[in-house]
């Protein structure tokens, strides 16, 4: 389910050799990713679009497990395995969540039962 989702706001899929990263625009619904980054890029960028596709950052359930994740948190706190991963904007949060939960929803569930919960929710 989550990809009929978040391929409702996906326009296009473009690889380029940008130095500046990867990214999803929400104003064209274009993803974009660099060749130059970590393997993971595609499933979070495509969790931006599953993010609008649900509309979390509008959803009262979201919004509180995002305050609750937030509260106390410092960067040992941060999930990560091979990468430290550091929250660009609260717009990450969703990201990184939605990618550890499809490569490792294990460690999603030890760091973030709530996110965890919120995810198994919605897809």
């Amino acid at each position: 389910m989550h990809r009929e989702l978040a391929e409702t706001k996906i326009t296009g899929i473009e690889i380029t050799d940008s130095d500046i990263g990867s990214w999803y625009s929400r104003r064209t619904g274009k993803i974009c990713l660099s060749k130059k980054v970590y393997p993971d890029t595609a499933i979070h960028e495509y969790a931006h679009a599953q993010s609008d596709a649900v509309g979390a950052y509008d959803d009262p359930r979201f919004r509180a497990v995002l305050r609750k994740g937030l509260e106390n948190i410092s960067p040992a706190d941060v999930i990560y395995d091979e990468k430290n991963i550091l929250l660009d904007s609260m717009l990450d949060y969703f990201s990184e969540g939605y990618e550890e939960y499809i490569r490792n929803p294990d460690n999603l569930m030890l760091h973030d039962p709530d996110l965890f919960v919120y995810f198994e929710g919605i897809i």
